[in-house]
């Protein structure tokens, strides 16, 4: 078995670079750096980032690429994979500096990292171009980094090529804690009633 030639996925994937890089970019930035998630990311494990960052993005795949030519997804056992022209078969992951994919080794994931397509059930599909499409976080981690394209058997990249798009760039990390309106209300007090200890100053919490 002879991997995909890196200038064939290149051919394959090029008209469909601009997309991709949009459906990636925009949803990680979302989760990274927008309002929606800031109270509470926190609190997450890098593995909850991650998961989240992948439902985002196969979210936001299935909106970009509905009803688009030669695009198909497929999900086996839990392994979700875009299929474009028949010809390479995309999965999306978070990427070590290594360019590689950590996580839970379910024997769906092995299968494809071994390039298995009979296993995996994809039929008349070329057993040589399962890929890969990564994202490293930047320096900040309030966005996208770098985006790659790999070609892996088991724990080795055959080839890899950088994808990252121009536009992409170190955005400012949305504040955790929301600043208060400081405005304050005058109220009426009552003549000689005195503040209990165990009175709370609502405006405090």
């Amino acid at each position: 078995m002879e991997p995909i030639a890196k200038e064939d996925a290149q051919e394959v994937l090029t008209p469909y670079l601009a997309r991709l890089n949009k459906v990636i970019v925009g949803n990680i930035n979302y989760y990274y750096n927008g309002p929606q998630y800031a109270a509470v990311r926190h609190q997450h494990s890098p593995r909850t980032d991650a998961s989240i960052c992948h439902d985002l993005i196969i979210n936001g795949l299935r909106t970009e690429f509905e009803g688009t030519p030669f695009v198909r997804f497929v999900t086996k056992k839990g392994l979700f994979m875009m299929i474009i022209r028949e010809v390479v078969v995309l999965r999306f992951k978070k990427f070590n500096d290594k360019l590689l994919s950590s996580g839970i080794r379910t024997q769906q994931a092995m299968f494809y990292n071994l390039q298995d397509t009979i296993s995996l059930e994809l039929d008349g599909m070329p057993p040589d171009g399962l890929l890969h499409i990564g994202y490293i976080p930047n320096e900040l981690e309030t966005g996208v980094g770098e985006i790659h394209v790999t070609y892996r058997y088991g724990d080795v990249n055959v080839w890899s090529w950088d994808i990252t798009s121009e536009q992409i760039s170190d955005v400012v990390p949305y504040p955790l804690v929301v600043a208060k309106d400081t405005t304050k209300i005058r109220k009426p007090r009552v003549k000689g009633k005195e503040k209990n200890v165990g009175d709370i100053d609502a405006g405090n919490l």
